[in-house]
């Protein structure tokens, strides 16, 4: 499982359900410039992030947290399985990066909840680099193309707020995104990770690529290392093949006549 991944969604379960439980008042949680800025109230450029219910449980479904914190592990996997694999601490700290220009960009609008502009972030870097053209989710029961992720997001987002008000919000999350994608493809270097978050996300080994024709996205089964040893189990399961050459060798007089 992806390190900072599991990190990230593990964080924003436990901020959300205690909030949903009404353990936590949703209050403390959302992001207030002011309140940051004269009451040092810090984490809240944290807990925004974290946080993936409704500013007020009684006007929306709650229930879709626990979908958007779904939604976000799969996306995020996928971009750190696919671009960072062996380097979890770099999507740490970008995040770090993109999530201070979310902020950024929400003070002039006074946007409470900012999770969702970091998950369609997500969705748009994923789309802008990634060579797969389907996310699937629910072990294969959806299914969308790559590109349509973002925007499907965006649009899930306006309905559940069902406030025009929200377009700006989510589209910061796209603008962010898709600059966060031309930053990584022309200055990469420039985003490395300090050495302090790579003793929190240490550095992964390559995992081994598989040879073959077969899918890029699934390893070869049957416990084969390559997919020729795939097929060469799969011939020896077969068995022989009788030809016409196999029965003369026989000395079947019938198909020598």
């Amino acid at each position: 499982m992806p390190q900072f991944s599991r990190a990230l969604c593990l964080a924003a379960f436990c901020t959300t359900i205690p909030a949903l439980w009404y353990l936590v008042p949703i209050r403390s949680l959302v992001f207030d410039h002011e309140l940051v800025r004269h009451r040092y109230e810090a984490w809240r450029l944290f807990s925004s992030f974290l946080y993936a219910g409704p500013e007020f449980l009684w006007r929306r479904c709650s229930y879709l947290a626990l979908f958007y914190i779904y939604v976000q592990w799969q996306v995020a996997s996928t971009l750190e399985n696919d671009h960072y694999t062996t380097r979890p601490a770099d999507l740490a700290w970008q995040t770090l990066i993109a999530g201070s220009a979310i902020i950024m960009l929400n003070i002039p609008l006074h946007t409470p909840i900012l999770f969702p502009q970091l998950l369609i972030a997500y969705a748009a870097l994923l789309a802008s680099l990634s060579a797969r053209s389907h996310l699937t989710f629910a072990q294969g029961f959806l299914s969308l193309p790559v590109h349509t992720v973002a925007p499907a997001l965006v649009i899930a987002q306006i309905m559940v707020a069902q406030e025009l008000s929200a377009v700006l919000p989510t589209l910061s999350g796209l603008l962010v995104g898709y600059a966060w994608a031309w930053l990584l493809q022309r200055r990469p270097k420039a985003l490395a990770a300090p050495s302090v978050l790579q003793t929190v996300f240490p550095d992964q080994p390559e995992k081994q690529r598989f040879s073959g024709n077969g899918p890029k996205d699934a390893p070869p089964r049957f416990g084969a290392r390559t997919w020729d040893d795939v097929n060469l189990a799969a011939n020896a399961r077969a068995g022989p093949r009788f030809t016409r050459t196999n029965f003369r060798d026989l000395g079947c007089g019938s198909c020598q006549r």
